[in-house]
């Protein structure tokens, strides 16, 4: 027998999941996958995935999941990968695997791709909403891209523009256009998992008419513990001045508002000279590096830019620094905040939606600023007056116990017996907004 065989020969619930980012690309949608897969294994579930490669190969992990990459190229939107696979390809994989849904990670190629092939071959598709599209659309001259695969996403009958409309709005890139795009690929699956109420709330804009789950990826000590920090990035750390660092972790980009946090900074630095500001991530934007080049030039040691470092030596960093700052509005959930507030570190975020998403985390949080010096007085209040250091050992709901409140919001979805006219619930323990009401 095959190992595809073998799960098939199992009574466990099988889940094919579907993703356009994975490790080990630094993102929401990576994380969340990862948080996914490890939750429906713990949950003894049969996995398999389909993800971006170098080539098209096949294997089995350690864990017993089934792995098929697919030949994928590095795209100048922040390197995002775009696979190239038909959906002719992932409906002979679904044949193969037979799984009982498709957990479909975003809108992207593969997640459209894999949409279609679900409606092909008839098998129910969640479909993971983590990404702001619109601030692609905006800060990237080719951003208009993404609109493409929700483009030809299945067709119904809701009176979405044609291919021809949708190509002429998004080479003019008019936002009213492109939030119809999504809807149009939102609205083909059979239900709908976001992050955040945030989040939640935008599809309340777009007229989405699948179920809207809201279910957070949660994150657990073990994620970003038991590995050192690179002696270099150690070194670049401890160099500075105590009691007076500032960390951002993440992806340095144009739609993360680092030129906010820049000129926050500078706020800080009048007041407090010994002042460091410690960027931490991949930087695959040209136009963002040469903006952090030119800071640079006018910081000095002030500034300390460093490139990514493995996920499980965080909790290592943000024993080491003082305060986190995040000033992107972009955020569907904020998991980088997620992963520094779960080490006990204080966290000041430009964008107040954060604070709120997850109760007992975040009411100690700065957030909401509108200008970089009301930002920077955030940083100043935790640098003078810190609060009591403290870990937990999860943030959120942790994976297995997200693997499984998904599958029991699919079965909610799916069960012959469901009203179509009753509200949508969702299970104990996650969060909706109250106004909501959504069909089942």
């Amino acid at each position: 027998m095959t190992d595809v065989d073998d799960h098939v020969a199992d009574s466990r619930r099988r889940v094919l999941v579907v993703t356009d980012s994975v490790a080990p690309r630094v993102d929401g949608i990576a994380s969340s996958t990862d948080s996914m897969v490890r939750g429906l294994v713990e949950e003894e579930c049969a996995v398999a995935v389909i993800a971006p490669g170098r080539r098209h190969t096949s294997r089995t992990d350690a864990r017993g999941v089934v792995r098929w990459d697919v030949r994928s190229f590095r795209t100048p939107l922040d390197g995002y990968p775009l696979s190239l696979v038909s959906v002719a390809w992932i409906a002979r994989k679904i044949r193969e695997f037979r799984p009982d849904v498709i957990s479909i990670q975003t809108i992207g190629p593969l997640g459209v791709a894999a949409l279609r092939a679900a409606r092909r071959t008839r098998i129910p598709a969640a479909l993971s909403w983590h990404t702001d599209f619109e601030a692609y659309v905006e800060k990237y001259p080719l951003g208009w891209l993404f609109a493409l695969p929700a483009a030809l996403s299945v067709d119904n009958d809701r009176g979405r523009p044609s291919r021809r409309e949708i190509l002429s709005a998004s080479a003019r890139r008019e936002p009213h256009a492109f939030r119809k795009i999504l809807a149009r690929g939102a609205d083909a699956a059979d239900l709908l998992v976001v992050p955040s109420a945030k989040t939640a709330q935008y599809t309340d804009l777009l007229d989405v008419e699948s179920p809207v789950f809201i279910l957070p990826t949660g994150v657990e000590v073990s994620e970003i513990s038991g590995e050192t920090l690179p002696e270099d990035v150690r070194s670049s750390v401890e160099d500075r001045p105590p009691g007076s660092r500032i960390v951002y972790v993440g992806r340095m980009s144009r739609e993360k508002g680092l030129d906010f946090l820049l000129d926050a900074f500078d706020h800080v630095m009048a007041r407090r000279g010994d002042a460091t500001l410690i960027l931490i991530g991949p930087c695959k934007d040209r136009a963002t590096g040469i903006r952090l080049d030119a800071a640079k030039a006018r910081l000095g040691s002030n500034l300390v830019i460093t490139g990514s470092v493995n996920r499980r030596a965080l909790l290592d960093l943000y024993r080491r620094v003082n305060v986190f700052a995040t000033a992107s509005v972009t955020e569907t959930q904020g998991i980088a905040a997620w992963e520094a507030s779960l080490a006990g570190l204080p966290v000041v975020a430009r964008d107040g939606s954060l604070r709120g998403e997850t109760p007992g985390v975040f009411e100690d949080m700065e957030a909401g600023f509108r200008e970089p010096a009301e930002f920077g007085d955030g940083i100043l209040r935790f640098l003078e007056d810190p609060p009591p250091a403290g870990t937990r050992d999860h943030v959120g709901l942790p994976a297995a116990e997200r693997a499984r409140l998904f599958l029991e919001a699919v079965d909610l979805r799916s069960s012959p017996g469901s009203d179509a006219a009753a509200s949508w619930i969702c299970p104990d323990g996650v969060w909706k907004p109250d106004h909501r009401r959504r069909t089942g």
